[in-house]
Parts: C-alpha cells; structure tokens; sequence
C-alpha cells in the first residue's frame, strides 16, 4: 500500500500497472487505495465490458480516454478526484 500512495502522490505520475500471479490481491489493493484516498471511486473491468476496449485503439491522451469513458460509461470522471 505504501509503495501504491507514493506513485498516487506524484505530480507527473505514469498509468498503473500492476502484475503478479492469480488471486493474490491486487484488485483488492488498487479498489481499497481508490476508497481510501479518492472522494470518487469508479471501477470499470474491460472483461466485463470488452466494447470499451475500442477506446484505446485511438489517441491514447488520458483527457480523451476519460471524456470517453465518460460519454460511454455515463460515469463522472473528476480530476484529482475520481
């Protein structure tokens, strides 16, 4: 968890990725970082939801992806704060 908060607290952070073997808990880890340290949570599991993946076939600048995310999902993404 304290090595997640430290990337969370970067100015000029990359995307997340986390690897590692099967049910181990990252799902669990990421989902209690959002609820914790975030005012908004939104969970969206492109297995779940595999037409989403088109999303990311395009330009890949996050305000895009999050505003599509947005129009498809109809979910609100607030910066710094979702």
């Amino acid at each position: 968890m304290s090595d997640l908060k430290h990337w969370m607290l970067k100015s000029r952070r990359k995307p997340l990725l986390l690897g590692g073997a099967r049910q181990v808990g990252k799902t669990w880890l990421v989902e209690r970082l959002a609820q914790e340290e975030f005012q908004y949570y939104v969970k969206i599991d492109f297995e779940e939801s595999s037409h989403l993946c088109s999303i990311f076939e395009g330009t890949l600048n996050p305000q895009g992806i999050c505003a599509d995310l947005e129009l498809r999902t109809g979910v609100s993404i607030i910066g710094g704060k979702t």
